[in-house]
Formats: C-alpha cells, sequence, structure tokens
C-alpha cells in the first residue's frame, strides 16, 4: 500500500512537471508569435501544400492557375507544387474544415510541441533517467537549435521539415520499442517522412539494423523483417505513381522543374557544389555596429545554429573509445555516423543550402538521428550540456527576431 501510494505521488509530480514546461513553451510561443506579428491561426502565403490539397479535392495534381510568389514546377504546360507530397494529406484533411484558409503556422508550432512530447516519453523510458532530465533532453533537441525558429512559420519549405521532424522523432520511438505492432508504425512513419524530406531515405540502414536487433532479441529470423518492409514500401509507391503521373518520371518530385534549377548551368544536384557550400558549414556571426548578426543565405557554422550537434561529436568520441560500449552499441554508432556523413555530403551537393534563414536548416533533418546515437549513452546531463542548451535556445530565440523584424539590415 505504501510503495503504491509513493508510486502515485512520483507519477503525479512527473505529470506536473510535464504541463509546467508544456505551459513555458506555450508562453515562449504566444511572445515570439507576438513579437513577429504573425497570426498563429493565420493561413500562410507560402504555404503550397493547402493549394495541392485543394487540387486533389478537385481531382487533379496541377493547380488552376499561377502563383508568382511560390516555388512552383512548370512541366508540359502544367503547373505543379514542386515539392514532396506528404505534408498535402494532412491539409486534404484539414480543407473541408477551413477551406483556402488552414492555419498553416499552428501547424508547423504543433508538429514541433509534439515532437517535444516524443522525445521526452522515449527518454521516459530510461529507468535510471529522472523526469526533469528527460524533460531537458526533449527541450534541448527540439527547441536548443534551427526547429525553434521555423517552428512559427507555415510555408512550404519549413512545414515539411517540422512535419518531417515530428515523423522521424515518432518513427525512432517506436522502432525502438518492444511491441511489434510498433515496428509497423514506425517504418510507415519513417516513410511519409520521406515525402517530407527524401534525404531521409538515407537513415534506412539503421531501421533495418535496429528491426533485425529487436527479431532477434524474440527469436526470430531475419526474414520476417519483409513482412515489415510493406508499408514503406507501399507508400514508395504511392510517391513513385503520382511523381509519374506528374513529371513521367517516378524519382522526379518537380524541383528539377523550377525555373531556379532549369537554368542552373549544374542542375539541381552536382559534385560541383560541395567545396562551394562547405565553407558556409563554418561562416561565423559577426557584428553590425552593436548588432550579433548572421548570414543570412545559405546558412551559417552548423554546431553554432544547432549547438546539439557539439554533443553529438563529444559523446560519439568518448562511447567509440570507452571499453565498456558493446559490439551492439558500436555497430548502431557506426551506422549513424556513416548515414549522417553521407546525408550531408547529399545537402552539399544542392545549389544552395536552404536559401534565406537563419542558422542552417537542412542540418535540422540530421538531429532526430543524431539524439538516438547520443541516446545510446548514459544520458546523464552534464553542465556544459546545460551551457549548451541554453546558448542554443536564447541564440534561436533572437535569430528567429533577428530575421523576421528585418534586424538583418
Amino acid at each position: 500500500m505504501h510503495r503504491g501510494w509513493w508510486i502515485m505521488v512520483m507519477e503525479n509530480s512527473e505529470r506536473k512537471n510535464l504541463i509546467l514546461a508544456l505551459v513555458l513553451i506555450m508562453i515562449m510561443y504566444f511572445f515570439l508569435y507576438s513579437a513577429v506579428d504573425h497570426g498563429i491561426f493565420a493561413s500562410n502565403v507560402y504555404d503550397s501544400y493547402t493549394l495541392q490539397a485543394i487540387s486533389w479535392w478537385k481531382g487533379q495534381a496541377h493547380l488552376d492557375k499561377d502563383y508568382s510568389w511560390l516555388e512552383l514546377a512548370y512541366y508540359k504546360d502544367r503547373i505543379y507544387v514542386s515539392f514532396p507530397p506528404f505534408p498535402s494529406v494532412i491539409m486534404f484533411l484539414l480543407v473541408p474544415i477551413f477551406g483556402e484558409n488552414v492555419p498553416s503556422n499552428l501547424l508547423v508550432t504543433i508538429y514541433t510541441i509534439l515532437s517535444f512530447y516524443i522525445v521526452y516519453l522515449f527518454c521516459r523510458r530510461r529507468r535510471n533517467l529522472s523526469d526533469l532530465a528527460s524533460l531537458f533532453w526533449a527541450a534541448f533537441v527540439v527547441f536548443g537549435g534551427n526547429l525553434l525558429s521555423i517552428s512559427i512559420f507555415g510555408g512550404v519549405w519549413w512545414h515539411a521539415q517540422t512535419l518531417s521532424f515530428l515523423l522521424c522523432v515518432l518513427s525512432l520511438y517506436l522502432i525502438t520499442s518492444d511491441k511489434p505492432l510498433h515496428w509497423y508504425l514506425a517504418l510507415a512513419c519513417w516513410a511519409m517522412s520521406i515525402g517530407c524530406r527524401p534525404f531521409q531515405i538515407v537513415y534506412f540502414p539503421l531501421y533495418l539494423y535496429i528491426l533485425h536487433r529487436n527479431l532477434k532479441q524474440q527469436g526470430k529470423h531475419y526474414a520476417h523483417s519483409l513482412k515489415y518492409l510493406i508499408a514503406p514500401a507501399f507508400i514508395g509507391c504511392l510517391y513513385a505513381a503520382y511523381n509519374y503521373i506528374r513529371f513521367d518520371d517516378i524519382f522526379e518530385f518537380g524541383h528539377n522543374y523550377l525555373p531556379e534549377f532549369v537554368e542552373a548551368e549544374y542542375g539541381q544536384f552536382n559534385v560541383r557544389y560541395i567545396l562551394q557550400n562547405l565553407p558556409n558549414l563554418f561562416r561565423l556571426p559577426y557584428f553590425k555596429g552593436n548588432r550579433l548578426t548572421f548570414p543570412k543565405f545559405n546558412g551559417f557554422a552548423f554546431y553554432i545554429a544547432n549547438p546539439i550537434f557539439i554533443v553529438y561529436y563529444i559523446r560519439l568520441v568518448k562511447s567509440f573509445f570507452s571499453g565498456k560500449a558493446s559490439a551492439v552499441k558500436k555497430a548502431s554508432l557506426a551506422i549513424i555516423l556513416v548515414c549522417s556523413l553521407a546525408h550531408i555530403v547529399l545537402l552539399l551537393a544542392h545549389k544552395t543550402l536552404g536559401g534565406w534563414q537563419f542558422g542552417i536548416r537542412y542540418f535540422i533533418d540530421l538531429i532526430p538521428f543524431l539524439f538516438y546515437s547520443i541516446s545510446l549513452s548514459d544520458l546523464k546531463v552534464n553542465r556544459y550540456e546545460i551551457a549548451l542548451f541554453a546558448f542554443g535556445l536564447a541564440l534561436n530565440i533572437y535569430g528567429t527576431l533577428w530575421l523576421n523584424l528585418g534586424w538583418t539590415y
């Protein structure tokens, strides 16, 4: 009886901690939205996904007219949304309720807060990790970097990234569950994230390795993994079919038909871009008069904009050189390292590194997997990690205001 009472008290205390954290997050967003004068319930003018969803309700893949301020693909005298389509699935469900005025700003904020909650749940599985430590890691992963700066703007680019982030953290939470049903859902979520950010496909070896390890723990043969791949294969076929309907190419999402890339000498992707983009990963902030300012096109130092990269590399080195790390753990660390490096090379091979932005938003896509790597070690919070989180949170709040209030000029 005494033990049951104590568990109830602890659970109640943890619930209060989570509620307090969520209240603080909502207060932060209230002031951010107020400061930048964005309507939290407003439809974003750069919300291409709602336009695509409206077209789907009309039974067509193309748009009825041109929108000069959007990145649209022009192919065979028709106009298409040039981005991977999955976010429009969400919009398709909301269009009957809101029409053209789907609150896209609110959606990206909801995706971000849900990501915080999923990372928190992921951490709570660790029996030796306190509730406050779980809240810390969730806050660091989600609000200690560039995800914060894009989470109040429901434009097509940032909508895709916030939804992809949510789907990736959810897929990692599910694939590391001990329930086989969750493994099906995990791989489906991962496939959906590819429909937001195609380069998430590079992490397939990680999912396959975790799935095989799960099956081995249950005494099942690796061949059983094939049935878990049915959902992602089906989702992939839907992407391919939709691409073919629009562009006669199962691999073409539409960006190659943007005027910017049609007119580019080397197209959208080329190895020549790698050496051009590489220095941008290390550009530093600077002072303009008395104000701290940053390069506003194609990013700046990734480890400053997203300090969790520093934590990742420190813990990675410690894990590899620790005699305590098991072969399974080292294999997971190596897979994530190789996949993330491949991801970075692909990003560098793109003509731009994200255009107008604060920070280097493309690198947000790596963070769920880097945190999974961090979680393979002891998640005890170190003092330097608290300092890095505080720095990242403050910098990205400042950067959000810097970008949206015209402090760049």
